[in-house]
């Protein structure tokens, strides 16, 4: 059954400034986020990050992760920048502003984040310090997407014990532990003119989150772990408006068993900094 409208708390974004803006975090692109249970975790697109050679990499074509505590909504540690390997040109050129990418998931105290052409890196939670270096590794299911689509996202639930991915091209899979499918690829609904943006889950049910620039609400589907279609939430009350406008929500995730949403915000060509906020949500109607 729909959920009923449910208000974003955009007056008690958990943001220690205005409008749920993550102090020290700035000049660049929220993307995915996930909880370990004590931390929140978010990748962010630097708006200027330089590589080795003294080349600009900003934008989305690196990222970092914050570990934030979300009592005091201050950062605790950052990663170095790692590629996202954004999309080329025909010159092999990393195409500046390639798409939405780096959404995060969880697994056996192991955080990974999924970037451009099913690459991924990961880090041990154990060794997330400041300036620590995630590596490229395999995904940590086997199962492909179909059709060419790579993986966009993915979460993990330990109860069920099963993956729930998410493609490029609006469709998500439900996998066992060891990324056999246990459903065929669901065609995503989703409002019109929305992007699917995120996939999380709990121990009862999947929510994909979808997004688009200027969004008044946070509308995300709801699937149980065999692949059933339950229903659909709206939250609303979403409103930045010192953007006018640009901004779109990237990921909803939970902690400790409240939803909350990162926002990607832009000004002209910079990125506006770390938004992060909690939603409301009733989901016993469920």
């Amino acid at each position: 059954m729909p959920c009923t409208r449910i208000v974003i708390s955009g007056a008690t974004a958990p943001g220690s400034g205005a409008s749920g803006l993550v102090d020290g975090v700035n000049k660049g692109y929220a993307m995915g986020g996930v909880s370990d249970g004590k931390y929140i975790y978010i990748a962010y697109n630097p708006n200027k990050d330089f590589d080795k050679n003294n080349v600009n990499i900003g934008n989305n074509q690196s990222t970092v992760i914050y570990k934030i505590d979300p009592e005091t909504c201050k950062v605790v540690a950052c990663s170095t920048a790692f590629s996202t390997h954004s999309p080329t040109d025909g010159s092999g050129a990393e195409v500046r502003n390639g798409g939405d990418n780096s959404q995060l998931m969880i697994q056996d105290d192991v955080l990974y984040c999924f970037v451009f052409g099913n690459h991924v890196y990961s880090i041990d939670l154990s060794l997330f310090a400041q300036d620590c270096v995630l590596r490229e590794t395999s995904l940590p299911f086997d199962a492909a997407t179909e059709g060419g689509n790579t993986v966009k996202g993915a979460c993990w639930n330990e109860q069920a014990g099963r993956y729930a991915v998410l493609d490029g091209a609006k469709g998500l899979y439900i996998l066992d532990a060891s990324g056999e499918k246990i459903c065929d690829r669901i065609a995503l609904r989703g409002p019109s003119g929305m992007k699917a943006a995120s996939v999380t889950g709990d121990d009862k049910y999947i929510y994909v989150a979808y997004n688009m620039n200027g969004q008044g609400s946070a509308p995300f589907d709801i699937y149980t772990w065999d692949g059933a279609y339950v229903g659909e939430g709206a939250p609303d009350g979403i409103s930045l408006k010192i953007n006018n406008g640009n901004y779109n929500v990237q990921a909803v995730f939970f902690h400790n068993g409240k939803m909350y949403a990162t926002f990607c915000a832009w000004s002209g060509s910079s990125g506006a900094g770390l938004y992060l906020w909690n939603m409301d949500v009733d989901l016993s109607v469920f």
